[in-house]
């Protein structure tokens, strides 16, 4: 079982670095953080049922615009989570 674990984080690492290559600000002193963001967004630190906030994707390195026309706003109130674990803010 464990093996099948190894290669389900490493597909997903690879997934995710594909997806963030190019997205990913530089560190403070213009290193690379690629890596760091993928591995903090796969090790299990975070998870599903606690999405990020676009201010811990902005501390993590990603790269956030919170810019929305009103009527994007307008439109995910109507998604409103039962329990109250993601909450959309217009």
């Amino acid at each position: 079982m464990s093996d099948i674990s190894r290669k389900a984080l490493k597909l997903t690492r690879n997934v995710a670095k594909e997806l963030l290559l190019g997205k990913v600000q530089a560190g403070p002193g213009g290193e690379d953080r690629l890596n760091e963001v993928v591995e903090r967004l796969v090790s299990g630190e975070m998870i599903h049922s606690t999405p990020l906030s676009a201010r811990e994707a902005k501390e993590i390195g990603l790269s956030v615009n919170t810019d929305f026309p009103e009527d994007v706003h307008d439109f995910m109130r109507l998604f409103r989570p039962v329990k109250r674990t993601v909450e959309y803010v217009g």
